[in-house]
């Protein structure tokens, strides 16, 4: 454990927290912290359509300028690469596979979304390539195939893939 002081900006409120934490917990605790203010009411309806309609994998509203959200779902644009999301759907693929008789192997993340409670549920939509695919084309692009896994990340450490399948096709 190590003890961290955040500087938290709300307005013209500044206010400085100190936590005892671990790396783990210190990054949610940031991750959490990025919405400084509301959504319009538009923008929450539009959130809430594409959240019920991809059930949390797509979500494509450009909330990273400013605009913080009240809602379960948050996009981590720019931080699809993290060794955590990758470290989950690395484990996804592997359960595919276990699952299906099949050897898919991880390529990259493509989008992440994330929920919080005592943890993190990851939506996550990534690539994976077939290596036993006989691809018929130079750039082998019929053995990448898009998948969805959500997965939880608890704040103990804990990681578990409730599901992985291949991306449903977008109904918008």
């Amino acid at each position: 454990m190590e003890e961290v002081q955040i500087r938290i900006s709300q307005g013209p409120l500044i206010r400085k927290v100190t936590v005892k934490t671990n790396t783990t917990i210190l990054m949610m605790i940031l991750l959490c912290m990025r919405a400084v203010r509301r959504m319009s009411r538009e923008l929450q309806d539009e959130y809430n359509r594409q959240v019920d309609e991809s059930e949390g994998f797509d979500i494509t509203l450009d909330l990273t300028l400013g605009a913080g959200i009240g809602a379960p779902i948050l996009p981590q644009r720019g931080n699809e690469g993290d060794p955590i999301f990758v470290d989950l759907s690395r484990r996804a693929i592997e359960n595919f596979n276990s699952q299906n008789a099949t050897t898919y192997r991880y390529v990259k993340n493509v989008t992440v979304n994330t929920s919080y409670a005592a943890g993190m549920w990851c939506y996550i939509t990534f690539e994976a390539r077939d290596a036993d695919a006989n691809a018929t084309t130079d750039d082998d692009s019929s053995a990448l195939k898009t998948f969805q896994a959500l997965a939880w990340w608890g704040i103990d450490g804990e990681r578990d893939v409730r599901y992985c399948r291949f991306k449903k096709p977008s109904t918008h």
